[in-house]
């Protein structure tokens, strides 16, 4: 009992850091990103966007009692905090049993990383799979440890394993393979248990993406297209390491010295926290090596196989990657020898991190404002008809003006027009229309503009612009 009392104090700072940290921060008025304004158009009095088959409508199911209810975005974006918060607190007392108090060290890490801070607020999946997906580990570790058997018992992981795989299939099936592998040695009714939860979550994207493409098969190809696996090797981790300290897409530039500070400190606290582990019960040595391979094997498809990189893609893996460096940490701290230079690097890391972060969100605040701005001169300008968007930043500038949006292919485009729909395309400044329909400009906006694709136009070849 009172090592649970001591528990709460100490997870429960990260939950607040995460919390105040993304909206105090970065302005959680922001408008959606591109990724975003497709979720939401899922369910409300908008025209619903496009969902190509790689993505899950599980984060959508989360959102939807606010979505129906048509709460403006920032009521969402406060409450997708909150939960965010909730949910990591969670996590890591699921954890508690298995590594102390470098639980609560782990998600102080991990809660003021800007990559954590600045999803929180966001509609989009991935550090909904980082925190699922952890809880999840831990709570499958702690019922192989203690040899659990017992059906009722494993239900809540069942369920953590399902919701993790419901949000973003691939990501909880690579994050919880070491798991299943070490239940197979020591804890198969585990294996039941997350197998059941997976198949149950991940079997509702593979039959909604079925639907959606025509079939099985169709699915699973066209969910590889979406993703970019191209295979790209060390230029992949490249590319991650370059892009720590933004921007949130693309494939790197030079690598910053705030990129080789964190790279080393937190692959310095993961090393120190193997070793402290190995020093200490088998248990929390277990746990320790489980969460560096789970993170290992949900990083290694994004690192080492997709063609353009977003640091939002490697949550899941530093949220488990968090475990054994909050080890590391808290072994640093409880040595007066140490103490003092350990607490630096911890105020270093979320300094630098908040600097960072807030650079991040100014400019993405500021390209996503311009596309949505675009989006209601849009509607303003047709009024009430119909229309489609396609190019760049189609779908925010398709959900601000509440049209439907479109990748850019002829069939598409030619659809639109015979529906009676005006259709644009968004371009930026300077930018040559990557089609071949009759344009006319009808609006600019910053560094973008609008051209409306003429009644008649030659459909003989389009792109995403």
């Amino acid at each position: 009992m009172r090592r649970c009392l001591a528990a709460v104090p100490l997870l429960i700072v990260p939950g607040l850091a995460l919390g105040i940290l993304a909206l105090g921060v970065a302005p959680w008025t922001r408008e959606p990103g591109w990724d975003e304004a497709i979720y939401l158009s899922q369910v409300g009095s908008r025209p619903e966007l496009p969902l190509v088959a790689s993505r899950s409508r599980g984060v959508v199911v989360l959102a939807a009692p606010l979505l129906a209810t048509g709460a403006p975005l920032p009521v969402l974006r406060v409450a997708f905090t909150l939960a965010a918060a909730f949910a990591l607190v969670l996590a890591l007392r699921c954890w508690w049993p298995l590594v102390g108090a470098a639980a609560g060290w782990a998600g102080a890490l991990f809660a003021t990383a800007w990559t954590a801070w600045l999803a929180a607020p966001e509609l989009m999946p991935n550090l909904w799979a980082a925190l699922l997906g952890l809880a999840a580990l831990g709570l499958g570790l702690r019922a192989i440890e203690e040899d659990r058997r017992d059906v009722r018992g494993l239900l809540p992981l069942a369920a953590l394993a399902g919701l993790a795989a419901f949000v973003r299939p691939l990501d909880a099936i690579a994050l919880l393979v070491p798991l299943l592998a070490v239940a197979l040695r020591r804890g198969r009714p585990v294996v039941l248990a997350v197998g059941s939860g997976v198949a149950l979550g991940a079997g509702s994207w593979f039959a909604d993406a079925a639907v959606r493409t025509g079939g099985l098969d169709a699915a699973l190809s066209a969910a590889a297209r979406a993703g970019h696996l191209e295979g790209v090797g060390l230029a992949g981790v490249r590319a991650a390491v370059a892009l720590a300290d933004g921007p949130t897409i693309g494939t790197g530039g030079a690598i910053g010295a705030a990129t080789v500070l964190w790279v080393a400190l937190a692959a310095g606290l993961v090393a120190l926290g193997l070793r402290v582990a190995r020093r200490g019960p088998p248990a929390r040595a277990r746990a320790a090596l489980v969460a560096v391979a789970a993170g290992a094997t949900v990083a290694a498809p994004y690192l080492l196989a997709v063609r353009g990189h977003a640091p939002r893609f490697l949550l899941p893996a530093y949220a488990c990657w968090s475990i054994p460096a909050g080890i590391g940490l808290a072994a640093g701290l409880a040595s007066r020898r140490t103490a003092p230079a350990a607490a630096v690097l911890l105020v270093a890391w979320a300094g630098t991190h908040v600097v960072v972060g807030a650079r991040i969100a100014d400019d993405v605040g500021i390209e996503r404002a311009a596309a949505a701005r675009l989006g209601r001169d849009l509607r303003a300008v047709i009024g009430p008809a119909a229309c489609s968007v396609e190019g760049r930043f189609w779908p925010q500038v398709a959900y601000a003006a509440g049209c439907r949006g479109t990748w850019g292919s002829p069939e598409e485009l030619a659809a639109a027009l015979e529906d009676g729909a005006r259709a644009f395309v968004v371009v930026r400044d300077g930018e040559t229309p990557a089609t071949e329909a009759v344009l006319r400009p009808l609006l600019a906006g910053e560094g973008m503009r609008v051209l409306e694709v003429a009644p008649s136009p030659v459909l003989t070849g389009a792109g995403d612009g």
